[in-house]
């Protein structure tokens, strides 16, 4: 019987403790100006990475996500583990993935999966990282009837990154990379097989010539580089990191707004109510209220960039 570990959700323990501690704050401080800025300091500084903890006999389709493995998967004879692109999988110290089944990875060129250590700073956006101090254990196929598939998958910082223990495994690389691996990327019935870091792999079939082709496969630097699909990632900035610091200084000059609106806003409505004068009366109102809208406008400025910032992490 399949076993999944699902302890959390990142999104959602971080949407409840912010609220919860906005509440507690909103009716047990008397400050508000501290209110608003402590309130800015969990929604803009405290990390959101949507994970989900994994462990045990696994099958089915996984959804683009951030995994940890917890403890070792195995996939069953007869059973099919499939990853969909964009996926990142974090593996915990000395745990693995036992194929005896079918196993896809199903990244594309736009959304590529990654397979590294819970310890590594390797991301799809950034493999230029040094491995970590701690690895996994890698994806062993240890059946002769298993299936392999993987498709624009990188491996880092895994002990021994690939173990194939039969000739006849069924596998499929298109667009592998190998990174950072601590003793070997790719093994094949106890023997390396020598393919390089950062260079990626195109296989199509079974048995002794793939070896054989991984083998003869060299890193190129020439203009033909592209042509045969071994090029590096190209190593493009993320979609969502000048976004999320837009979001962040609209976000910001909201609060400034926010904040500075209400500062004088009560600060001439104190004016308006200790004003003898009627001309002084009035123009201390017309401010307050001047500033009352500059505070409306930065609470809704503050919000959406917050908000969005917030939901752009779901992507």
């Amino acid at each position: 019987m399949a076993r999944q570990i699902v302890l959390f959700n990142g999104n959602r323990i971080r949407a409840t403790l912010i609220m919860e501690l906005y509440a507690f704050l909103w009716y047990n401080n008397n400050t508000k100006t501290m209110r608003i800025i402590t309130f800015l300091i969990i929604f803009l500084c405290v990390p959101c990475f949507p994970q989900t903890f994994l462990a045990g006999e696994l099958k089915g389709t996984y959804r683009k996500d951030n995994y940890i493995i917890s403890g070792a998967i195995t996939v069953k004879a007869g059973d099919t583990l499939i990853f969909e692109g964009g996926s990142e999988l974090r593996f915990q110290p000395m745990t693995g993935i036992l194929v005896k089944g079918a196993f896809f990875a199903n990244g594309t060129k736009e959304n590529s999966i990654l397979f590294t250590s819970l310890k590594s700073q390797t991301s799809l956006s950034n493999s230029t990282q040094d491995p970590a101090s701690f690895y996994w254990s890698g994806l062993k196929v240890a059946d002769s009837t298993a299936a392999v598939r993987l498709s624009y998958s990188m491996f880092c910082n895994a002990g021994v990154a690939i173990a194939l223990e039969s000739n006849t495994h069924e596998i499929i690389f298109d667009r592998v990379v190998f990174h950072k691996n601590e003793f070997l990327n790719l093994v094949r019935q106890s023997k390396p097989v020598g393919v390089k870091d950062d260079a990626e792999y195109i296989y199509e079939g079974t048995g002794k010539e793939m070896i054989a082709v991984l083998d003869q496969t060299e890193r190129i630097t020439t203009d033909d580089e592209n042509a045969i699909g071994l090029n590096r990632r190209p190593a493009a900035m993320p979609w969502f990191i000048p976004v999320r610091v837009s979001l962040s200084c609209v976000a910001l000059v909201g609060a400034g707004l926010w904040i500075s609106g209400q500062y004088y806003a009560e600060k001439y409505d104190n004016e308006y109510h200790g004003q003898k004068n009627p001309q002084g009366a009035v123009n201390a109102r017309q401010k307050r209220d001047g500033m009352a809208l500059i505070q409306n406008i930065g609470m809704g400025l503050c919000g959406v960039g917050a908000g969005f910032f917030s939901v752009s992490f779901l992507f």
